[in-house]
């Protein structure tokens, strides 16, 4: 549904002058323009002053003339033939309607249907504001407005539309559908819910209402909630792309990746010709370690849109180019034009830093990342000092006492979460840890760090019962993402760390393991690293990670403190010089015996989705450690912000770090 803007002039307010000459002048204009809805209403608000001007009475009764008799066989035949999705035919059809009666309002909103199903929606929009303009009352036209608005990405116009057509017509399911869209669009997704549900009321097997509330849910957080409302869907439309699709992508949320390469492979035949479907089932394949299969997907994305340069950031992180490869010269170029967008910068500039790093050219590494990560800090609207207040909120609600009133006794002995910065190493520990035949690596499950974001404030007032209703949602999640498994279950959300007192409080038995990193190792792997969410503003700016890192040992040292012997740090530079001490303990802890798979990640086949995808498939090394050291002149705004914090790693560490 869509359409071209109308230029749509306001009658005089009340009190202001009156000049009927430049009214009937507009007015003639808008009826030449093809606007007989604008046209009537101007030629109504002459004749409310003056009754008897002749001349408007005239063109009025020329514009307003209806639908006759003898017009009802076209437009049955016209409405049968959208009805049958023969939209082309029904075209030429509704056109010659509208030329013999312009004042219908029905027959506008029909072609309006009509051209928005045959994608000219801005033409369809304006169609459907003619209706209104003939019959401002019009629910349907109402409805089919807001829809294309949203189609338009217009959400705020389409809210509007849609929000006066479920007053006129309550029990159109459609438009509550379309109603529940745009709410979630404008920022209100518990608005979008109920809209959802009197859809669902109106109309319980509407299949496409299931996927609305699905989306929803899924932009929440709340992934097994989607899943289970899809899988609803799906068998009332087991051929909808757009439910394939979705079900993928709640499956990928949940690092379930073969199961989300399942649902994108269903949905592909329907939709070969979709870049962005091409693109997200090659990175996932990707995931897998299927790399012949991902760059041919990714290839073909690009193919299909050359002007996404994610695509081209994503296939070139799965592929190794010289600097004078002609697609490595195309980035370049795009990358240095005056007219480059914000994005290619962001995406060009990491793809261009991985050609230039593997061919050991650290200046011009270090040259592009420096105006990508600035592209890419300026889209992130919060700030680490943000962060800071935040983690200083958590530890005023989160006390000793409040642990003990909430807390859930004897559970989570078979959880373990694995926390830390991001690149501190959590994915290469997991990795090692699931190698082992008693525990299932579970990826990066937000569940925890979404939820109790949105509900902090309301946790300073929770109850045992509030406690025992979050961990149930949690186990359920951890439970299909495991498939049941019946062992240990690793969860290894770095961020997790801002929460470790909230999952001691909910799971008092889970042993929780903290990755440490020299922080200018850490910070160098971030630099080097394109992250799809927001919420880490200090990758992108070597000035503001000390600022960061300072709240962040804050933070650590008082759960520290508070829960003696809960946390069990991990240094990943021990770990990767010498991992088998290191891997010893971790297993002790755990109870769990020996197995010498642990020692060999390069032989896991299960799906990693951080950016660290290529390198825990690698044998274990120590290479990255020291790093830092290459780009030494270009971290001084890091290296002089933690000097000045007293952060900087004591010379013993450095020693180690040689």
């Amino acid at each position: 549904m869509a359409e071209r803007r109308g230029a749509r002039r306001k009658t005089p307010a009340p009190g202001s002058r009156f000049r009927p000459k430049e009214m009937l002048e507009r007015a003639a204009a808008a009826a030449r323009a093809g606007e007989p809805g604008e046209a009537i209403r101007l030629y109504r608000a002459v004749l409310a002053r003056l009754p008897r001007h002749a001349g408007a009475k005239k063109a009025l009764k020329k514009l307003e003339r209806r639908a006759t008799p003898d017009m009802q066989a076209d437009i049955d035949r016209a409405v049968a033939l959208v009805g049958a999705g023969r939209l082309a035919e029904a075209r030429p059809l509704a056109e010659k309607l509208l030329r013999r009666a312009p004042g219908e309002a029905g027959l506008y909103n029909l072609h309006g249907i009509i051209l928005s199903g045959l994608g000219e929606t801005e033409a369809g929009r304006a169609a459907f504001r003619t209706a209104l303009a003939l019959q401002p009352d019009m629910a349907e036209a109402l409805a089919n407005l807001g829809a294309a608005e949203l189609a338009l990405g217009r959400p705020e116009a389409a809210r509007a539309a849609l929000e006066k057509a479920v007053r006129l017509g309550p029990r159109d399911a459609k438009a509550w559908n379309s109603l529940a869209q745009a709410r979630a669009a404008t920022g209100d997704p518990e608005g979008g819910l109920e809209a959802a549900d009197r859809a669902l009321a109106l109309a319980p097997d509407y299949a496409n209402a299931m996927n609305t509330r699905a989306s929803i849910l899924r932009a929440i957080g709340e992934a097994l909630p989607a899943i289970r409302q899809l899988e609803k869907a799906h068998a009332l439309a087991p051929d909808d792309s757009d439910i394939l699709v979705n079900l993928g992508q709640c499956h990928a949320d949940i690092a379930m990746t073969e199961e989300a390469v399942r649902w994108f492979e269903k949905a592909l035949p329907f939709r070969p010709q979709d870049a962005e479907l091409n693109h997200v089932l090659g990175v996932n394949y990707g995931h897998l370690a299927r790399l012949e299969e991902g760059r041919a997907l990714m290839e073909k994305a690009i193919s299909l849109d050359p002007d996404k340069p994610e695509y081209h950031r994503d296939w070139g992180q799965i592929t190794r180019l010289a600097p004078e490869d002609p697609r490595v010269r195309a980035w370049q170029q795009r990358f240095e034009a005056p007219d480059a967008s914000e994005d290619e910068i962001i995406h060009l500039g990491f793809a261009l830093a991985k050609v230039w790093r593997e061919a050991g050219e650290p200046e011009k590494e270090f040259s592009v990342l420096a105006r990508a990560n600035a592209a890419r800090r300026r889209q992130i609207t919060h700030s680490s000092a943000d962060l800071a207040t935040r983690f200083a909120r958590i530890r005023e609600i989160l006390t000793p006492d409040w642990i003990a009133r909430t807390g859930r006794e004897g559970a989570g002995e078979k959880l373990v979460f694995v926390v830390g910065l991001n690149r501190s190493g959590t994915t290469l520990v997991e990795t090692m840890l699931s190698n082992h035949p008693e525990i299932f690596g579970a990826g990066e499950q937000a569940h925890i760090d979404s939820h109790a974001t949105r509900a902090l404030d309301a946790l300073a007032d929770w109850t045992r019962d509030d406690a025992e209703g979050f961990a149930r949602s949690y186990l359920d999640l951890i439970g299909y993402v495991s498939h049941g498994w019946q062992g240990i279950v690793i969860d290894k959300l770095p961020a997790n760390f801002a929460w470790i007192g909230l999952i001691h409080a909910l799971f008092p038995k889970a042993r929780i393991i903290h990755m440490e990193r020299d922080p200018r190792d850490v910070v160098l792997s971030n630099w080097r690293a394109y992250f799809t969410a927001d919420a880490h503003p200090w990758a992108y700016d070597l000035g503001e990670f000390p600022e960061f890192y300072a709240a962040y040992r804050t933070h650590m040292n008082h759960w520290h403190r508070t829960l003696q012997g809960v946390v069990e740090n991990v240094r990943y530079e021990e770990l990767v010089r010498d991992p088998a001490p290191v891997m010893q303990r971790l297993l002790a802890r755990l109870d769990l015996p020996w197995d010498d798979a642990v020692l060999s990640p390069e032989g896991s086949r299960r799906a990693v989705q951080t950016a660290s995808f290529t390198q825990v498939r690698e044998k274990i090394h120590a290479r990255s450690v020291g790093g830092w050291k290459r780009y030494r002149a270009h971290l001084a705004p890091l290296l002089e912000g933690l000097s000045e914090r007293g952060l900087l790693p004591e010379p013993p560490d450095e020693a180690e770090a040689r």
